[in-house]
């Protein structure tokens, strides 16, 4: 009986797993390791092949059962999941210039694992130390082309997996990821948090609820963690990886995490808010104009994404003392923002 991910806990069982399937697939590559990396939700193998020069290197992830995300991985094998997504999008995008996703080889369920194509590039998140006051302005005018394509990438995106009409039960999962982040901040005993700000966030949620309560709603596909620190660059273009969670949702869920990231940017004390706007308007125009959205979902979704903000800092404020003042500023703008009766939305809306 082949083990499951959760037990296997092995990357040379996971490596035997998946030149098997490779070898029953007609491969006749022989692949060997080169290095892995460990991250919190998942764990990243980059092997290569032995001999010939047909191949190249593949990536191979496998899933793990973070607490965080247990809603998720206990709802659906998550491997399958990206790997049927990227089955989806791949075609889709090969014509597409300048934006890309990796194209899938194998599924291997029992493991929880699949395996991609590896692609050359950087990560988008290391570029954004073009945002720097002192950093070259041709090198941040091209960052403001990437995230041009960042927004064109996200449109096509949502039109490839289908803009559909719910009603406001949509919001369930995120409802119930808000007051499980919210739980964890309250918590926290964070001198920063206010006291009684869970219930005071929630009844924000639940108002603006209830002034969706009957309309149509618009979903798209989520990516579920829409960010530069999930997308390669490189001279022909972006890349996005990591679609852990994909689902339907509410459409600008992965919009408003976009720009809660690049509003999180303007705390830092070396980067140029001027260029961060930058950044936004290039990101905005890249999307393109949005159906007709109620400012309240953009409202709820914002709101979402603050509040994971506000754990992600709480949880993890950084080494450094100038980390831990940029950290504390955001804490505290978006605990402003959630808290006013008149907040005004990221998103442009009409």
């Amino acid at each position: 009986m082949t083990p499951t991910a959760e037990t296997a806990g092995s990357i040379d069982l996971i490596m035997r797993a998946v030149k098997s399937r490779l070898s029953d697939m007609g491969s006749h590559e022989d692949y060997r390791l080169e290095h892995t990396i460990e991250r919190p939700y998942s764990s990243i193998a980059i092997i290569g092949p032995v001999v010939g020069k047909n191949a190249g290197k593949l990536v191979v992830k496998t899933i793990k059962h973070h607490p965080i995300n247990a809603s998720i991985t206990k709802k659906e094998n998550q491997a399958v999941v990206e790997y049927d997504i990227l089955m989806k999008l791949y075609p889709q995008f090969l014509n597409v210039n300048g934006c890309a996703v990796p194209r899938p080889v194998i599924v291997i369920p029992e493991i929880e694992t699949y395996v991609m194509e590896f692609v050359e590039g950087d990560l988008l998140m290391d570029a954004n130390k073009y945002l720097r006051y002192a950093s070259s302005r041709r090198k941040s005018l091209e960052l403001q082309e990437l995230y041009f394509l960042c927004g064109k990438w996200l449109r096509i995106f949502h039109e490839v997996t289908g803009i559909e009409k719910r009603r406001v039960d949509v919001f369930t999962h995120i409802m119930e990821r808000c007051d499980q982040r919210l739980e964890l901040i309250e918590q926290s005993s964070h001198s920063a948090i206010p006291k009684g700000f869970r219930e005071q966030v929630l009844a924000t949620l639940t108002a603006y609820l209830d002034q969706l309560s009957g309309s149509d709603i618009l979903v798209a596909g989520r990516h579920g963690d829409f960010g530069p620190w999930n997308i390669l660059y490189n001279a022909q273009g972006i890349t996005v990886l990591d679609f852990l969670g994909f689902q339907k949702d509410p459409l600008p869920v992965d919009i408003m995490k976009f720009l809660v990231f690049l509003d999180n940017e303007r705390m830092s004390v070396t980067c140029s808010k001027k260029r961060v706007n930058n950044l936004k308007d290039r990101f905005i125009e890249g999307y393109g104009p949005v159906p007709s959205i109620q400012e309240a979902v953009f409202l709820v979704c914002e709101i979402l994404h603050r509040v994971v903000s506000i754990w992600g800092d709480v949880s993890a404020p950084g080494k450094h003392l100038h980390h831990k003042m940029e950290s504390a500023k955001r804490i505290e703008r978006s605990i402003q923002w959630l808290r006013s009766p008149s907040r005004s939305c990221l998103w442009p809306c009409n």
